[in-house]
């Protein structure tokens, strides 16, 4: 029996095939050499047991020594190898950056780093490189550098910016050109192939190099339909041709009004165009819109005026079939002859208006009144629905002559109304007064006794007040104001006076106690007749001043004069120490009429616009529009006019009101309205409004 069993073991062992052999095979039945209860998985050979590393940056790399088990342990790996353990971003896997660490553990700090430098062998330290000579580094290596264009670096003489040297057979400047010539040429870069070099990337060499031309005339190298042989493209703020001028975009010398976009109203004898007012943007489309007076309009009764609202843009011709109107109260009360806008009254965001009517006689004859209207404005209605109305007080005050609104000239910022009633009688006949209703808004009916400050005219006949404008003459930030007295005497007959107010404005002014005074010089001059602020043309800081004197008389009878009055003006002096003057050609020209400040080319410089509606060429009375660009001074007549138009017909009046229009188009460029309230276009006296479009580079 022994022996039996010593053979039956004998035989069991024999056969077994355990990779261990001091392992049963019953304890180990995936024979891979770990016995059961050690082995992770005894029924996969491929399965032994796992050894766990410490892995304190849990970058999945642990540290050498290790734990075996089979569950995986919180804080351990089961690779080795990682070469710090406090940082997730260095082990094995990690990628070899420049930064003086072993990123990846293979113990060569920035081999084969990612990030490392392209420099290159500069032999002869001319600062260009080897191209044939790389070096991959981290840092700069001694002797190299970043550029790779030298040709030849064992000469420092020979590189891309040497000088090439004619007649050395040597390619000197890197081109890859040997030159032979005998002279040194100066060369253009040439980057948009347009055949004109740039004059501020230039190279010398001998012969041509690639991408270089002999022309040094390109003035935007960038461009290749920019050059001087390009045709000029109007008011795309481009110089197409590199000449620095906008002449092929600049209008011709004379021009008729019939070239001209013109709107017509289909009626007789109501003088559309009488007066012009660029209202703001008040159906916020980003365009600007325009008030239109028809002083003769008679939708409620014959002559008691309307304003239309052209709403913008403005780009072609057309005759109204049912525009917006804002129609007058009374017969003969010429509602529209003045306008007024571009401030918010009421605080809405949109511009409200004001509406001269100075003959009205809703309280006694010809005693005027105003209307203060709240834009926006939809449909058609009467002035008596405004939300104020400001009445004259006595009969031929023509309250309503001039309207104005005006911010800070009584030393806060909200809107206050100005008034005129130039013919009032306070102390003497006709002397004239203005009047002030301070802000915020001043609803209801209104008599100009309830204004809050008086501002009286000087004398008898003065008709103070017959033109009143506002503007900041002093630079400081507060509205002031200048008055014009057209018909006052100094030793001479109606030679005109401007009187100016300097705000803040804080009680009752008779003009006598006024800032400054400008005096005209000649009988019947009537200056300020006509008043405008011009933009700082001294580029002083200050606002300057346009008047009209349209009935001088000095080599010829009444052909007129428009002059420009640079700031300061506070003290008195006279018309005739203008720094600019304008005067007729002819008689009856009568220059001062109407005028006004549009840059139209956009070259930062104001240009003037004079209309003379009495002027004569082919038709007689036919007028004109004269335009003087910018900068002005010296003393011009109207045949000094940088370009002209002309009214189409006899008795036209072209001119008669000027206005800006803003950029009714949108190319970038100021255009500008033109009232001719005595055309024929849509009956007799029925009125135009042209629009001329702002023209430059």
């Amino acid at each position: 029996m022994p022996f039996l069993l010593s053979f039956t073991l004998l035989f069991l062992l024999s056969g077994c095939q355990a990779l261990n052999p001091f392992v049963s095979s019953s304890l180990d039945r995936d024979g891979d050499g770990v016995a059961l209860g050690e082995d992770c998985d005894d029924t996969n050979p491929e399965i032994g047991t796992f050894t766990w590393y410490v892995d304190d940056d849990h970058d999945g790399f642990g540290t050498t020594g290790g734990i075996t088990q089979c569950a995986a342990l919180d804080g351990y790996a089961d690779r080795t190898g990682d070469c710090d353990d406090t940082d997730g971003m260095i082990h094995p896997y990690a990628v070899e950056i420049c930064d003086s660490v072993d990123n990846n553990c293979d113990e060569v700090i920035d081999d084969d780093a990612t990030d490392r430098g392209t420099w290159y062998v500069d032999s002869d330290e001319d600062t260009y490189g080897n191209p044939d000579s790389p070096l991959v580094a981290c840092e700069q290596p001694d002797g190299s550098v970043m550029d790779h264009t030298d040709c030849d670096d064992m000469e420092a003489a020979t590189n891309p910016d040497a000088l090439e040297v004619c007649e050395d057979k040597i390619d000197n400047d890197c081109d890859g050109v040997t030159d032979t010539d005998a002279e040194y040429i100066t060369w253009y870069a040439d980057v948009d192939e347009d055949t004109y070099g740039d004059p501020l990337s230039t190279l010398i060499d001998c012969q041509q190099p690639a991408g270089y031309v002999a022309d040094a005339t390109d003035c935007d190298d960038a461009e290749a339909t920019t050059h001087p042989s390009a045709e000029e493209i109007c008011n795309d703020w481009i110089d197409n041709n590199c000449d620095e001028e906008a002449d092929e975009c600049a209008y011709e010398t004379e021009n008729s009004l019939s070239d001209a976009i013109k709107i017509t109203v289909d009626a007789s004898f109501v003088n559309f165009g009488a007066s012009l007012c660029l209202a703001g943007d008040l159906d916020e489309n980003g365009t600007d819109d325009l008030l239109v007076g028809s002083i003769l309009d008679d939708t409620s009764d014959a002559n008691a005026g309307a304003v239309y609202v052209l709403y913008g843009p403005s780009v072609e011709s057309e005759t109204l079939t049912d525009p917006i109107k804002l129609y007058g109260e009374q017969a003969q009360g010429y509602a529209g002859n003045a306008l007024a806008s571009q401030n918010d009254i009421n605080g809405d965001g949109i511009n409200d208006f004001l509406i001269g009517s100075y003959g009205d006689g809703r309280v006694i004859a010809n005693a005027g009144c105003v209307y203060l209207m709240l834009g926006p404005i939809s449909v058609s209605t009467s002035l008596e629905t405004s939300e104020a109305i400001f009445s004259g007080i006595s009969e031929a005050d023509y309250a309503g002559t001039t309207v104005s609104f005006i911010s800070s000239l009584d030393g806060d910022t909200d809107p206050d109304i100005l008034i005129s009633a130039p013919c009032v009688n306070v102390y003497n006949e006709d002397e004239g007064s203005i009047y002030l209703f301070r802000g915020p808004p001043v609803f209801g009916t209104w008599s100009l006794a309830d204004a809050d400050y008086t501002i009286t005219g000087e004398q008898s006949g003065d008709r103070a007040g017959s033109t009143i404008i506002t503007t900041d003459i002093e630079g400081d930030g507060v509205t002031d104001l200048f008055i014009g007295g057209p018909y006052h005497d100094t030793e001479f007959t109606n030679v005109g006076v401007i009187y100016g107010l300097l705000g803040p404005m804080e009680s009752n002014v008779s003009l006598s106690d006024a800032d400054s005074f400008i005096y005209g010089t000649t009988v019947g001059e009537w200056a300020g007749s006509f008043l405008a602020s011009a933009q700082d043309t001294n580029e002083d800081g200050c606002n300057d001043l346009l008047i009209g004197a349209p009935h001088l008389t000095d080599s010829l009878p009444e052909q007129g004069a428009l002059y420009l009055m640079e700031s300061p003006l506070l003290e008195k002096t006279l018309v005739t120490d203008a720094t600019f003057v304008i005067i007729g050609n002819y008689d009856t020209d009568h220059v001062g009429t109407s005028a006004a400040m549009v840059d139209v080319d956009m070259d930062e410089k104001e240009d003037l616009l004079v209309g003379t509606p009495l002027r004569n060429d082919t038709f007689s009375d036919q007028g004109s529009i004269s335009l003087f660009y910018g900068p002005l001074e010296g003393s011009l007549s109207l045949t000094d006019a940088d370009v002209t138009w002309w009214g189409e017909a006899q008795s036209d009046g072209a001119g008669y009101a000027l206005c800006p229009a803003g950029d009714q188009n949108t190319d970038g460029y100021d255009d500008f309205f033109i009232g001719v309230p005595d055309q024929d276009a849509g009956g007799i006296g029925s009125g135009s409004l042209y629009l001329i479009f702002g023209l430059g580079m």
